[in-house]
């Protein structure tokens, strides 16, 4: 089933990287700067051979430096476990957008990328079937394909993560550089959207349950008096006086 565009995304982030987004736009990393050891490589779990797979663990591991991926949170409502993980302080926010919006502010980059996105897939690699990847949804074709085809398939394993994951509820971008291949490293730490895009995606800003007053007060004042986003700002429904 295609994704519905006007979905709502949400993006727990510190303030620091909030500051980032506004000032020099949303950054989308390269996968191997994750700290998921499984990125794109879950079929291979625990596996003592190679004799299951046509590709190698170790090329898809390689292709996987060419591809970007930006990751929100799916849920309509706000999640404790997201703030506690991702929001690591009472100093931190969520930034709120739509799939649609996302979209715009992503093709504005005029990347030329074969892009994708869509819900990630939770699987128990002890149980699932997990060495095809699925249909996802596709944002961008690029007509003529310059990488590796490895790439196109460590992208496409990319959307399946491990069970443990699963209250993330992720959605993701995943975008596959035109120069993938596994023979070179790619000197690219990830890809940008520009400030000024960025800023027009955020629709709304969250501020931590446990955040002190002169942290919600900071914010407001950054927002609104310095880079004049007239966006809603809202303390956390899980704050007890929100």
């Amino acid at each position: 089933m295609r994704p519905k565009p006007n979905r709502l995304l949400t993006r727990y982030i510190s303030l620091t990287k909030l500051l980032s987004v506004l000032e020099h736009g949303l950054f989308i990393p390269k996968a191997t700067l994750f700290e998921d050891e499984l990125e794109g490589v879950l079929s291979y779990f625990n596996e003592t051979t190679k004799d299951n797979h046509i590709i190698s663990r170790e090329s898809i591991r390689a292709c996987m430096d060419w591809i970007y991926i930006s990751c929100w949170h799916l849920e309509e409502h706000e999640c404790h476990a997201m703030w506690k993980i991702y929001g690591s302080s009472f100093e931190s926010v969520a930034i709120q957008t739509t799939e649609v919006d996302f979209k715009y502010a992503y093709y504005s980059l005029k990347t030329n990328m074969h892009s994708y996105f869509d819900d990630v897939r939770y699987r128990n690699p002890t149980i699932s079937n997990i060495n095809t990847p699925g249909p996802v949804n596709q944002w961008n074709e690029i007509k003529i394909q310059t990488y590796e085809t490895t790439a196109t398939y460590a992208a496409l394993l990319s959307f399946m993560k491990h069970v443990g994951f699963s209250f993330e509820k992720e959605a993701r971008l995943i975008a596959i550089d035109p120069n993938a291949n596994s023979k070179t490293k790619n000197d690219r730490s990830g890809i940008c959207i520009s400030s000024i895009e960025s800023q027009k995606m955020i629709k709304k800003i969250l501020i931590h349950p446990y955040a002190p007053k002169w942290f919600e007060h900071l914010v407001i004042d950054i927002l609104h008096n310095r880079y004049h986003l007239e966006v809603p700002i809202h303390r956390s429904v899980l704050a007890e006086n929100s």
